[in-house]
């Protein structure tokens, strides 16, 4: 598998089911979130919120000639051997009165779990945790503005005890990102986690037989594509 962050909380996620290459594209933005888009090509996407700095389906080809498949409401599904499930949470505390509803997604693929937590903006409940139970590798926001805090990033990692830990949806270098929304940088959260600095990189590549061995948890930051 291949993980390859464009910013925001924009992924690519590739893998090799029954010897053919699949793409999962997440949270595709238009330019308010800051950022341009590079053109994508996915065999499904998925869109966590109803805001334009994550349901930028339009801007996500398909691959040969077909339709990219899209997901953008909490349910279960499934994609030319990729499972993927919804499951509704809030952007804020309130139920989604202020900031409205936010759908997680746990993707598995090639035998591992990656669940990508949207603009969640509470802690989980025992019930979301049980839809989301073993997850190899987890997306969390850890900007701070319309998500959880940097207390609550720390708190819902420990409730859901992944692997590895890719935080998303922090301010960037370059263009405007970050800047209008006000966004943290994600040295606060690498210091929360008792991090000075990370090693950026460009993708990152894993297969279960990585994770074979166990060890501490890893903290892997990505430079935006």
């Amino acid at each position: 598998m291949i993980i390859q962050w464009f910013g925001h909380s924009c992924f690519k996620i590739q893998a090799k089911i029954r010897d053919r290459e699949l793409t999962v594209v997440t949270d595709p933005y238009d330019s308010s979130a800051g950022l341009k888009l590079p053109k994508i090509h996915a065999n499904i996407v998925t869109s966590s919120h109803d805001n334009p700095s994550h349901n930028n389906i339009a801007a996500i080809a398909g691959v040969d000639d077909q339709q990219v498949f899209a997901i953008t409401s909490p349910g279960e599904y499934e994609k030319s051997g990729i499972f993927i499930r919804g499951i509704l949470s809030y952007c804020d505390k309130l139920n989604g009165e202020q900031l409205g509803v936010n759908t997680i997604y746990r993707i598995d693929l090639e035998n591992l779990s990656v669940v990508h937590l949207g603009s969640l903006g509470h802690i989980l409940t025992t019930e979301q945790l049980e839809l989301i139970n073993g997850v190899d590798i987890l997306l969390i926001p850890v900007g701070c503005v319309d998500t959880i805090n940097i207390e609550e990033v720390s708190e819902v990692i420990a409730q859901i005890e992944p692997k590895i830990v890719i935080p998303m949806h922090y301010r960037t270098g370059g263009e405007t990102h970050g800047v209008k929304t006000g966004l943290e940088s994600v040295d606060k959260f690498l210091h929360s986690m008792g991090m000075k600095d990370a090693d950026k990189l460009p993708k990152f590549k894993i297969s279960v037989k990585d994770l074979e061995f166990g060890g501490s948890r890893k903290i892997i930051v990505l430079d935006k594509s």
